[in-house]
């Protein structure tokens, strides 16, 4: 028996709920041409498109649904939605009060209107969200529109609490985990920011691109962090560095026979010609070029300590976050596709400014030397540190 288009189209709705995607594609592009006109088999190719992270195609193809039935309140829910993910709020928010015009009591449309205006208005965004709570308790995307508001609001608290339960309850949608992902690393959770990417890759691999992107994201929050404490390490030794120890120099004791304390009977001593001439080059004498050498300032029975070193832990602890940092910046470099550079260079220009990412590049050099080598490049190092302090230290303290 010969598969009808509606056959096809359920089929690739079931390839949908698995996430295959390249098989539900396939599935609905083979129904469009059994029906080119079927508005069911455009719809689900919005959906897969949208899926996939293909916001503007899917726009413009449920476009084409909201053309063709303009009352059909699942299609203006959906269409709103990827005009949402795509930019255009204003789209958005026309077919959102649209639907609810149709379905005043629909609370997935309520939800969907609040979250096209949960940036200009978010009082107003979190009133719909409760009135849709009150309507459907158990709506699945309550949490998920709750958490999208908090972060709006600055409340990353809050919306990492409500992102977590969406996603141990909607575990398959990719978007999410990576939306979880930067909430986890405003929030300094690292381990649980990079577990939530990885989940995200391999549920959707051809999302790599994003996914390196976020991974930048994570590097430099967890750069900013290790500023902050490596800030405090570079005072501590900017203080200590200097620090003086006086000690008493040890006299040793000398016998000295008896027979040779009578003075010996010497000659008359010569009378000399001074000598005016300098040399052209004066060289200093080389008891003290090695005593400054050794960082000891010789006096008459005492001896000036100048202690210059770091303790084995601060070099060893130093060294090791460094190795980790550089192993994490190799690893993450080494998976951007030839194709990806432009999305990585989107995402970091848009998630964090480049200039405090050179700030930090330089800040860190800096520190390096520090731990491994002279302390004073830790008073150079506090320039850049203050001034990525200044610009992100506060940003850092309001999200947690």
């Amino acid at each position: 028996m010969t598969p009808t288009a509606d056959d096809i189209i359920d089929r690739a709705v079931e390839y949908l709920r698995l996430s295959y995607l390249d098989r539900a594609r396939e599935q609905c592009l083979l129904a469009l041409s059994m029906e080119p006109g079927s508005v069911r088999a455009i719809y689900v190719l919005g959906l897969i498109q949208f899926r996939a992270g293909e916001y503007q195609q899917a726009q413009a193809t449920l476009h084409m649904v909201v053309a063709a039935e303009p009352e059909w309140v699942e299609g203006l829910t959906m269409y709103a939605q990827a005009c949402t993910w795509a930019g255009a709020t204003m789209s958005a928010r026309h077919a959102a009060e649209t639907a609810l015009r149709l379905e005043p009591d629909n609370a997935e449309v309520i939800l969907t209107l609040a979250e096209t205006i949960k940036s200009d208005d978010p009082a107003g965004a979190m009133r719909l969200v409760d009135q849709a709570g009150a309507l459907s308790p158990e709506e699945p995307d309550l949490l998920r529109v709750r958490a999208l508001i908090h972060r709006e609001s600055k409340r990353f608290a809050a919306a990492r609490r409500d992102m977590r339960q969406y996603v141990a309850d909607e575990p398959g949608v990719w978007q999410n985990m990576y939306f979880l992902a930067m909430l986890e690393a405003r929030g300094l959770r690292f381990r649980r920011a990079i577990r939530a990417v990885f989940a995200a890759a391999s549920q959707f691999p051809q999302s790599g691109a994003q996914a390196v992107g976020i991974l930048a994201f994570i590097f430099v929050r967890l750069i900013l962090t290790v500023q902050v404490i490596l800030f405090a390490l570079a005072v501590g030794l900017i203080m200590s560095a200097d620090e003086v120890v006086s000690e008493p120099a040890p006299v040793p004791t000398i016998r000295v026979p008896t027979e040779l304390l009578t003075p010996p009977t010497l000659p008359p001593r010569p009378t000399l010609v001074p000598d005016l001439t300098f040399p052209t080059h004066p060289v200093a004498p080389a008891a003290f070029t090695v005593a400054d050498r050794a960082g000891f300032e010789p006096t008459d029975g005492r001896r000036t300590v100048v202690d210059r070193t770091l303790p084995l832990w601060a070099r060893g602890g130093g060294l090791l976050v460094l190795v980790v940092i550089a192993v994490f910046v190799g690893s993450t470099l080494a998976a951007v596709p030839r194709s990806g550079w432009s999305a990585v260079r989107e995402s970091i220009v848009g998630f964090w400014p480049v200039l405090r990412i050179a700030l930090c590049a330089v800040s860190f050099v800096l520190l390096t030397a520090a731990v491994v080598g002279p302390p004073i490049a830790a008073g150079f190092a506090v320039l850049p540190l203050l001034f990525g302090l200044l610009s992100g230290g506060k940003s850092l303290l309001n999200e947690r």
